[in-house]
C-alpha cells in the first residue's frame, strides 16, 4: 500500500497493490452477500409493529418470493460471470478511485456517507484519524477551490502554511491543532 500525503489531509492518496486490490474485491463480495442475506431476512421477518407503517409484503408467500428473488443463484453464481461479480467490480473501481480523492461526507459535516472513509475502513487505514467532523469541515473549507461567485473550482490552491494561517486565531482551534500536528508528522513541521 502506498500512501501519499498532500498538504490537504482530506486529499491523502491511497494506492493498493494487486494483492491488496484482490483482498478488497473479496471483502466487497462478502459485503454484498451480507446485504443480500439481510434483505432476504428482512423480507421474511419484518412485522407491522416494527415497520410503523412502512410497506411490507401482503402475505408470507409474497415475502418468500421477495426473499427468493434476493437470493437468486443466477445473480451470484454463473459460469460466465455473475451479476454479483459485475457489481463487485463496479464497487471495486469506485472505491479505488475514491481512495485517490478527497474525503467528503459525514466526516466533514456533509449529509452523506463518505465512500473514501468506507474504503479506508475496509482496507484497515484511517488517513484522518482523530479529525472531528467540524474540524474536517473547516479544513475542507480552507482548502476548497470552489468559488461561490463563478460557481466553479477556480480559486487558487492553498498551501499548508496558508491554511494554517487562515485557521489560526479563528474559531477553528481543533482544525488548526489537527492541521499543525499533521504538518509536523508528515512534512517535518514545514510544507
Amino acid at each position: 500500500m502506498k500512501i501519499t500525503y498532500t498538504p490537504n489531509p482530506l486529499a491523502t492518496i491511497v494506492e493498493l497493490d494487486d494483492h491488496e486490490k484482490e483482498v478488497l474485491r473479496l471483502k466487497l463480495k462478502i459485503e454484498v452477500y451480507e446485504d443480500m442475506i439481510f434483505s432476504a431476512h428482512w423480507n421474511l421477518t419484518r412485522t407491522a409493529e416494527y415497520l410503523a407503517g412502512l410497506p411490507r409484503p401482503s402475505t408470507i408467500e409474497k415475502a418468500r418470493e421477495e426473499a427468493i428473488e434476493e437470493l437468486d443463484p443466477d445473480y451470484w453464481c454463473s459460469d460466465e460471470g455473475s451479476k454479483l461479480d459485475a457489481r463487485v467490480e463496479e464497487l471495486l473501481s469506485h472505491y479505488l478511485e475514491e481512495l485517490k480523492l478527497e474525503h467528503v461526507g459525514d466526516c466533514t459535516c456533509f449529509p452523506m456517507s463518505c465512500s473514501k472513509c468506507h474504503a479506508e475502513s475496509m482496507i484497515g487505514v484511517d488517513t484522518i484519524k482523530g479529525l472531528g467532523k467540524h474540524a474536517g469541515y473547516r479544513i475542507q473549507s480552507v482548502f476548497s477551490r470552489w468559488n461561490q461567485e463563478t460557481q466553479k473550482h477556480d480559486r487558487p490552491e492553498v498551501s499548508l502554511a496558508e491554511a494554517l494561517k487562515k485557521l489560526e486565531g479563528v474559531e477553528s482551534k481543533g482544525a488548526y491543532e489537527y492541521l499543525l500536528a499533521y504538518q509536523q508528522e508528515h512534512f517535518g513541521g514545514a510544507e
